[in-house]
């Protein structure tokens, strides 16, 4: 299979790779047809297994790794992406939702619009792509690419046909729980402390980053969930602040160094270094997050004063 295809790799020769926040691809072309396919190498929400992207930043490239785009290629040969596609159109045919119809347009091109396309469906095609990829979906994000319908240099996403995962690793909370778990908060964000009455301007936060679950970690959030609850799970962060903290998360699991909120380098559990004692991955995992500012923000302040308050 490994000559019927290349992976792009850049002028020096290193495998170039396409980060969507957490998740990475990498582009493989076949040489008869040249179609191309972004394959992901890792994607820590959604299999937490599936992970090359260390040894390619190295400039590694392992058998293993060519195992599996060997494998990743074999499944996207023509006859068998036009089979997955009927067969994928066939089951939604009914749907009618925004997510049906984003899958279909998905499916029809090889890149869609967020302007020209996506926008008449919805202000917001975030939700739905996310919708997607949490059914399984493999879907690359691509800014500032040409469209050819608007003319524009537009955010378009990208569907992998056929290379879906059914480890859909995460949970849903309701809009009223969010409304509860603000209500905790005082409609405040953990990291800025700045305060806003509406519910939308902020991230119910998981402490526990999805970044490190495995398959069995999510749990279901009823909209009873106790405060002493959700003060243990959950924190409140803006958008803004919310990227921060996944960032600093991918970067914990590939770099295996705790980050640190306000370049303070301040722990108070454990050290910079992740604790080798704990699984990267799975429930046993949180372990390996408490102390770190990131994970409780306002544990991390509260520990912090007392520290100062000692000198």
């Amino acid at each position: 299979m490994r000559e019927r295809y290349i992976i792009e790799v850049n002028i020096r020769g290193r495998v170039i790779t396409y980060s969507n926040g957490h998740d990475v691809y990498i582009k493989i072309v076949f040489k008869d047809t040249k179609a191309e396919y972004f394959i992901p190498v890792m994607l820590p929400r959604r299999d937490p297994s599936l992970n090359y992207y260390a040894d390619i930043q190295k400039g590694i490239l392992s058998e293993e790794l060519y195992a599996y785009t060997d494998s990743c290629a074999e499944k996207l040969l023509d006859e068998n992406v036009e089979k997955w596609k009927q067969d994928t159109l066939k089951k939604i045919k009914a749907d009618t939702t925004n997510t049906g119809e984003f899958l279909r347009l998905l499916i029809n091109n090889k890149q869609v619009c967020s302007s020209c396309q996506f926008t008449p469906l919805t202000n917001n095609p975030q939700k739905p792509i996310q919708f997607l990829r949490d059914y399984g979906y493999v879907i690359s994000t691509h800014r500032a690419l040409h469209c050819d319908k608007c003319g524009g240099n537009q955010v378009h996403y990208i569907l992998t046909p056929v290379l879906t995962t059914d480890k859909n690793n995460y949970e849903l909370v309701s809009e009223t729980l969010k409304g509860r778990i603000c209500e905790v908060f005082n409609y405040t964000d953990a990291y800025t402390e700045m305060s806003n009455p509406s519910p939308k301007a902020f991230i119910a936060d998981h402490k526990f980053p999805e970044d490190r679950w495995d398959e069995n970690t999510a749990r279901s959030n009823p909209d009873d969930m106790s405060v002493e609850d959700i003060k243990s799970k959950f924190q409140l962060l803006s958008t803004q602040t919310n990227l921060h903290k996944q960032r600093h998360c991918a970067t914990c699991i590939t770099s295996k160094k705790r980050g640190y909120p306000y370049g303070i380098k301040y722990y108070y559990s454990g050290g910079e270094d992740w604790d080798a004692k704990y699984p990267e991955h799975g429930a046993d995992a949180e372990k390996g997050c408490v102390g770190c500012g990131w994970y409780d923000l306002l544990k991390w302040k509260e520990a912090l004063n007392k520290e100062l308050n000692k000198k």
